[in-house]
């Protein structure tokens, strides 16, 4: 299992409006791609980020986890991209 780490500052890993971003506030939820892979931290705790994607508005994780890439390629790979989860552009 992945532990999840502490949130880095805003990056840019996508093309178009795709990109990591810190949610308002640095409120804490749970990551989309953790919870949908049933990842948990070493001590058994849901993971928590403060990162989303700015145009799928879907919390993700930022750092060594790659949750901001793992979903865009699962979304990618769906073949109704336009109505996978999260998808808003």
């Amino acid at each position: 299992m992945r532990q999840h780490e502490a949130s880095h500052p805003t990056r840019q890993h996508f093309a178009g409006e795709h990109r990591l971003s810190k949610m308002d506030g640095n409120k804490l939820k749970r990551c989309f791609y953790c919870q949908m892979a049933k990842v948990r931290t070493r001590s058994g705790y849901r993971v928590k980020t403060t990162s989303h994607c700015v145009s799928c508005e879907v919390p993700l994780c930022a750092g060594s986890t790659k949750c901001f890439e793992l979903y865009h390629e699962l979304l990618k790979s769906t073949v109704n991209y336009e109505n996978a989860p999260g998808f808003h552009g």
